[in-house]
């Protein structure tokens, strides 16, 4: 009886240890995906990131049709990758990848201080308050007049923004665009960007995991 318990014991912390590492081997290689679609996100232009449909041909101020859902931020290549994730998340359940791009004001805060402190460069001047951790929108604010500390909060989604949805891995993916407030999804007029890239899965014990990783585009080409 003794043995019996005692093996019963080690098997259930066997079949434990083996969830655990399946589960991390998971994290893993999200995080490791994530790393690769910001820097594939950074090797783009400011124009192609700012854009949620090809920059080339006549189709780069209109809405893509049906059948023509591409953007720079899912493909590569002139006939675009079916699968920008290889072969690395394959294996992940109910898979969803979210690129969400905001425009920014011309001026960024980090806090109320720093925000209080900055001068309007006009009167109606955008600027942005980045102390909410991505996915949640960064904060708007207006400039009242030319005063010290004059920024005015703006309501949620006041500067547009766009969202590229691609839901499965593999060719087989669909792929959608959601143009929020952007109405056709360019952003190229504003100074600076935010995207956020947002991964969600089930993971081997059936709970809902979600990744975020952001960054900053300039329209000068510099990132943060």
């Amino acid at each position: 009886m003794i043995v019996v318990m005692g093996l019963a014991g080690l098997f259930g912390t066997s079949a434990r240890s083996f969830t655990l590492l399946r589960r991390s081997k998971e994290i893993v290689a999200v995080r490791e995906s994530l790393l690769s679609r910001l820097d594939a996100i950074r090797a783009l232009s400011f124009t192609e990131v700012a854009r949620a449909v090809p920059i080339s041909g006549s189709s780069t101020s209109t809405a893509p049709t049906s059948g023509s859902l591409t953007t720079n931020l899912i493909t590569s290549g002139t006939g675009g990758d079916p699968n920008p994730f290889g072969t690395t998340l394959l294996a992940m359940k109910n898979f969803t990848e979210t690129v969400t791009v905001y425009a920014l004001g011309a001026q960024l805060f980090s806090n109320d201080a720093q925000r209080n402190n900055a001068t309007p460069d006009y009167k109606d001047e955008y600027a942005t308050q980045l102390d909410v951790a991505a996915p949640a929108p960064p904060t708007t604010y207006k400039a009242s007049s030319t005063g010290k500390g004059a920024w005015v909060q703006q309501v949620a989604n006041a500067l547009p923004y766009y969202k590229v949805i691609r839901s499965g891995t593999g060719s087989a993916a669909s792929v959608s665009i959601d143009y929020g407030t952007s109405g056709n999804g360019d952003l190229s007029a504003y100074p600076q960007l935010r995207v956020d890239v947002t991964y969600t899965w089930t993971d081997s014990n059936n709970n809902t995991r979600t990744q975020v990783g952001s960054m900053i585009v300039g329209r000068n080409g510099s990132l943060q």
